[in-house]
């Protein structure tokens, strides 16, 4: 009996091991890059991409066919969405993955902005501070160009390859509001 049981659990082990790939996974992280070199030279404006990453609190963006009825879609971001090491901002898998299926609200939304709650005297989060204060957008071109590949995946079952997109497909760029709503009322995000 011990050994009947032992061949059913190396049996299911291999087996789930194997459907590895063929299973959402609501626990994935999916980046949002800094720029390459996270060195690089900005606009004395705006704030670096480190800044960008320290001070972000909030994802903003429209996706008026998932949210007919908001301005926009805010998720927060936690401190542990925060990676200094790869220089980029995690979103959680459950962000892009709703009831085992991929979500439009981000892969088919728009002016996709990094934001901060941070008051820059006291360094807290302050809760009453409108989310306005814009650091980085994500451009609209990015998320045009990945959505069909994103979305093949997924209907394909590669799940892993779709997880990859999203890692490697999404940079961020430092910006500041007004800036960013000229870019946006230009057409150019």
């Amino acid at each position: 009996m011990k050994k009947l049981l032992l061949s059913l659990a190396i049996f299911a082990l291999a087996t789930s091991c194997e459907d590895k790939n063929q299973v959402l996974d609501p626990l994935a992280k999916l980046a949002i890059n800094a720029p390459e070199g996270s060195k690089t030279e900005t606009n004395p404006k705006y704030k670096t991409p480190r800044e960008v990453i320290e001070l972000t609190t909030t994802f903003v963006l429209e996706n008026f066919e998932y949210a007919p009825d908001e301005d926009y879609v805010a998720l927060g971001i936690s401190d542990q969405q925060k990676d200094y090491v790869n220089m980029r901002i995690l979103m959680e898998g459950i962000d892009v993955i709703k009831d085992d299926a991929l979500s439009p609200v981000i892969i088919e939304g728009e002016h996709f902005i990094l934001t901060t709650r941070i008051n820059q005297e006291t360094g807290e989060v302050d809760p009453t501070k409108p989310i306005s204060d814009t650091l980085a957008y994500v451009p609209n071109a990015q998320l045009r160009a990945v959505e069909p590949l994103i979305k093949a995946a997924y209907e394909a079952g590669e799940y892993d390859q779709m997880y990859e997109m999203f890692q490697n497909s999404l940079t961020f760029i430092p910006i500041n509001g007004e800036d960013f709503a000229k870019l946006k009322a230009e057409g150019r995000n």
